[in-house]
C-alpha cells in the first residue's frame, strides 16, 4: 500500500458454491499508478460450512480488516444465486451486483491477459486464489473448470476453482 491507498477503488468479487461447490470471495482494490489488480485477501466456505450470516459476517469482518472505513466502490457476484445476494442486501447490507455472465471463455482470457501483462498482484494471504490460478483448468470441452473427484486434496481445497472464477468477475 503506498499513500495513495484512501484513493483507489475498493472491489470484492464473489463466487457463489452451492451444495457441492466451494464459496470464494476476494478482496482487492485497483492501484492505478501501476494500473495493476492488486488482490489483498480471499475468504472461502466449504459447502457444509457456508450460510448467508457465515458469508456475511466473514465478508464484513474482512472489509474492515483491509479497508478500514473506506467505501467500497463496487461488490460483484455471479449471477446463479439471486435469493443469496437479495439477503445479503436486504438483511446484512450488503450489496453485491450480479455478473454478466459472458461467454466465460471471453472472461477467462481477459483474466489471462491481466494477469499475462503483470497487472494483476496477489498477496501471499490469498491462498486459495493462488492455488485456483496454479491449478485451475479447463475441463476437456473446454466450457467450464475442471472438476476433481470431491475426495480429492485439489477438490478441498481448491473446490471447483472458485477464487479464479471470482477473480474472473473481478
Amino acid at each position: 500500500r503506498d499513500e495513495y491507498f484512501r484513493f483507489y477503488h475498493k472491489y470484492e468479487a464473489l463466487d457463489i458454491g452451492g451444495r457441492k461447490h466451494r464459496t470464494a470471495c476476494l478482496f482487492a482494490w485497483y492501484d492505478f499508478l501501476r494500473a495493476t489488480i492488486m488482490v489483498d485477501a480471499d475468504l472461502g466456505f466449504s459447502p457444509a460450512e457456508m450460510t448467508t450470516k457465515a458469508l456475511a459476517d466473514g465478508v464484513k469482518k474482512m472489509e474492515v480488516d483491509i479497508f478500514g472505513q473506506m467505501p467500497l466502490k463496487l461488490r460483484v457476484a455471479d449471477n446463479n444465486n439471486e435469493i443469496l445476494l437479495r439477503d445479503l442486501g436486504s438483511d446484512h447490507k450488503l450489496h453485491f451486483v450480479a455478473t454478466s455472465k459472458d461467454p466465460l471463455e471471453a472472461m477467462v482470457n481477459q483474466a489471462r491477459l491481466f494477469v499475462g501483462a503483470g497487472r494483476v498482484w496477489v498477496s501471499p494471504r490469498a491462498k486459495e486464489l493462488i492455488g485456483c490460478l496454479r491449478y485451475g483448468i479447463w475441463n476437456e470441452k473446454r466450457t467450464e473448470f475442471k472438476e476433481f473427484p470431491e475426495e480429492s486434496n485439489a477438490f478441498q481445497l481448491y473446490g471447483h476453482f472458485d477464487a479464479l472464477a471470482a477473480l474472473i468477475y473481478l
